[in-house]
């Protein structure tokens, strides 16, 4: 019996090094001492890194030509792993529209959203600091976790413009009213 209770210890102590530590208590604190799960093509070497310590990497760069600013708009898509790949969140029914501020969002987006355009896909890894820090989030982000995401930013509406349409909205409703063809 102790024999098979020490290889049942053996077994968890060895796939949890694999894995890192899932109560983000020690190995998931720090960003750069993480091994991540291949999958989430994590390579902190090739990543920018803001002021703050948000570390970015644009897959996809927009073809838009503003820069978001907190206080701006955004309309995005997103996915959220842990660092062992474990998948936390994504809003694949939908997109996500919120403001770029720290009262809507955590300060790792703010910081790490802030200069992209539209079209934009990019990959953020958010020390816990940045994030949700010792509290964790629910049940499944742990206390002190670094958070993976991938977001495409769909729209960028500027706070200063308020709620103008864009152009192609616009231009979809003159064209469906009939208007369209009184301008030529």
């Amino acid at each position: 019996m102790r024999a098979g209770w020490l290889a049942a210890m053996a077994l968890g102590v060895g796939l949890a090094a694999c894995l890192g530590d899932s109560t983000g208590s020690g190995q998931w604190s720090d960003p750069t001492k993480i091994t991540y799960y291949a999958g989430l093509h994590v390579d902190l070497g090739r990543m920018s890194k803001t002021a703050s310590g948000v570390f970015y990497f644009d897959s996809i760069r927009g073809s838009g030509t503003y820069q978001a600013q907190p206080g701006d708009n955004l309309t995005v898509h997103y996915t959220l792993w842990l660092p062992d790949g474990t998948l936390v969140d994504n809003n694949s029914g939908g997109a996500l529209s919120l403001t770029l501020n720290n009262s809507n969002v955590i300060q790792g987006w703010v910081d790490g959203l802030t200069g992209t355009v539209q079209g934009t896909t990019r990959q953020l890894v958010i020390p816990p600091a940045l994030a949700y820090g010792d509290a964790g989030s629910g049940t499944r982000i742990p206390p002190n976790a670094t958070l993976v995401f991938l977001v495409t930013v769909d729209r960028i509406t500027p706070a200063s413009s308020g709620d103008i349409a864009p152009v192609s909205a616009i231009a979809h409703a003159l064209v469906a009213s009939g208007a369209a063809g009184r301008f030529r």
